[in-house]
């Protein structure tokens, strides 16, 4: 169950790297970015969901996620970085209607909202 709570997140930023960084793929960033948020948008559960850079550059974003999130999200993740600087680390923002999911890889940081 718990694998399933982070799942969406994660799905998010595989899309994300997968897209846009196979050179395989021959879309503008912009076309990468609108597809993978079209599948995301319709994961069961997910309310929105927001891509941004590590200094908080909102790459995209739909839903109940919004580009002035993307500092947020961006700090979060760091701060969370420096806990675990060896690991890769999700972060998991609670209330009581719901979770926001938050994980990076490089410079990507991708967030989901459930």
């Amino acid at each position: 169950i718990l694998l399933n709570l982070f799942s969406p997140c994660h799905y998010l930023l595989s899309l994300l790297l997968c897209t846009c960084l196979c050179p395989a793929i021959k879309m503008s960033m912009s076309s990468q970015l609108s597809s993978v948020f079209s599948s995301i948008s319709s994961q069961r559960g997910v309310n929105g969901a927001l891509c941004t850079d590590s200094s908080g550059l909102c790459l995209q974003a739909t839903g109940s996620m919004d580009e002035t999130m993307a500092g947020s999200v961006a700090q979060l993740q760091a701060k969370a970085n420096t806990l675990f600087p060896e690991e890769n680390v999700t972060v998991v923002v609670q209330h009581d209607s719901s979770t926001v999911m938050i994980a990076s890889h490089g410079d990507v940081v991708a967030a989901t909202r459930s």
